[in-house]
């Protein structure tokens, strides 16, 4: 029965149920016509730029229990921008 769900609608062959989703849950999702993610949710999914961890931390890290309090600099460290 699970594999002939999206049939009828020409989306997929075959769908077989995955193991971790309950019968309602499949249910509910077989029974989705189209399914499409709004703007916001596409610009938080959308594929990031890899970026090194020193320029990371140099943009995000800041330290609160530290001889250098507040935002971390790598020129402290200059040692660590290999990373």
């Amino acid at each position: 029965m699970t594999e002939q769900l999206f049939k009828d609608k020409d989306i997929l062959d075959l769908v077989k149920q995955p193991a971790w989703c309950s019968d309602d849950l499949w249910q509910t999702l077989s029974n989705l016509k189209r399914f499409s993610f709004s703007r916001p949710e596409k610009k938080i999914l959308r594929k990031q730029k890899p970026i090194k961890v020193s320029d990371w931390a140099e943009k995000y890290r800041i330290l609160t229990m530290s001889v250098l309090p507040g935002i971390w600099h790598n020129d402290v460290t200059p040692y660590l921008t290999g990373i």
